[in-house]
């Protein structure tokens, strides 16, 4: 069963390399992700229909309240019997089912093949360089730009579909389901959505600016940390120590200034929230 949603898509199938790849997210995702694409079709449904059994179940407690409520339990179960089993066997076989469908899809058919597909096509990319290019920046820098591209692309992808496709299907549940009772209820939940969706476009324009700018601190610190030890031959013979020291202490103390600002703006957020 994992192995054939492993191997839905090849990382490594063949593509149109370019020498220039895209610098915008939207360019690169899609550039990136094509091989994807129906996988992320057959992923948002199934995230949707995940949300809206989550509702219906909400709704269908409504029900059932409503019907206990009403009728006595002498003609309870004789009236209801083939609606609540039938209730059952869906809770109980096709929920977990599809669940377990829209899991898989996730992390084994997308999350490992998106990381080794982009890790795969970046290092080829970068292989592609000339001799001068690599003598003109930290081999650790440019290391540990490959290796946090595909986590990153990954949670992009992940957040997409396991928080955004799923929170919009159950927001527009909740207020048709709001709305049925009496529309007046659907109004504070509006109004909600409203505030939350321009709360997370502010934190997102500024998030990612300083997501960069944290992501660029880590990469110049880790290029500093490797060029010291792909060079302590040359360190240790001139008694560099405290010199180098000072350069890396340098690159540590950026990384955590602006990691700090990074995560300012993420508990502004959730305060906010």
């Amino acid at each position: 069963m994992f192995r054939f949603f492993e191997k839905l898509v090849d990382p490594y199938q063949p593509y149109p390399v370019s020498n220039t790849p895209p610098r915008q997210l939207g360019a690169f995702l899609r550039e990136y992700l094509l091989p994807f694409k129906k996988i992320f079709w057959f992923l948002g449904c199934f995230s949707a229909v995940v949300a809206a059994i989550e509702i219906g179940l909400i709704w269908y407690l409504g029900r059932l309240i409503t019907l206990l409520s009403y009728t006595t339990p002498a003609t309870f179960w004789a009236a209801h019997k083939v609606e609540l089993i039938s209730v059952a066997v869906f809770i109980l076989t096709l929920r977990p089912l599809i669940q377990a469908i829209d899991t898989l899809l996730q992390n084994n058919a997308m999350l490992p093949n998106v990381g080794t597909l982009v890790r795969y096509r970046a290092h080829k990319h970068v292989l592609g360089q000339s001799v001068s290019w690599f003598e003109n920046d930290f081999a650790g820098r440019i290391a540990n730009r490959i290796m946090q591209t595909p986590p990153a692309t990954g949670e992009v992808v992940f957040q997409a579909f396991d928080a955004v496709t799923f929170s919009i299907a159950y927001l527009i549940g909740a207020i048709f389901l709001l709305a049925e009772a009496d529309p007046r209820l659907a109004i504070p939940m509006i109004i909600w959505a409203g505030l939350y969706g321009t709360l997370v476009l502010w934190t997102v324009r500024l998030v990612g600016p300083a997501s960069t700018a944290s992501s660029d601190a880590r990469s110049a610190l880790t290029g500093r940390v490797v060029d010291s030890y792909t060079n302590i031959h040359s360190v240790k013979m001139f008694s560099q120590d405290d010199q180098e020291l000072n350069y890396g202490a340098e690159a540590i103390e950026k990384a955590r200034t602006t990691f700090q600002y990074e995560m300012r703006l993420y508990t502004l957020m959730d305060i906010g929230l």
